[in-house]
């Protein structure tokens, strides 16, 4: 794990409110209002798989393996 947080949207560019410690972990101290939501991102360094785990003391557990694939390096546009 390189780093993790909380941002504000799912535009690469928008700035991400990184966990200072252990970022393997991220505590959601403020929760969720209801039917709100939280983004997390993670920058994982690595091949293969990663499972994430969501434990929630109302919502329960959520587990989802992801199959880790290289990103892409966007291009510059060319200038007309």
């Amino acid at each position: 794990m390189v780093a993790s947080g909380t941002v504000s949207s799912l535009v690469r560019s928008v700035k991400l409110e990184a966990v200072e410690r252990n970022p393997d972990r991220i505590f959601n101290d403020r929760g969720n209002p209801g039917r709100g939501h939280r983004l997390f991102r993670f920058i994982i360094s690595g091949q293969g798989a990663v499972e994430l785990t969501y434990f929630s003391q109302k919502g329960g557990t959520i587990t989802q393996t992801v199959e880790l694939t290289e990103t892409p390096i966007p291009t510059p546009a060319d200038k007309p």
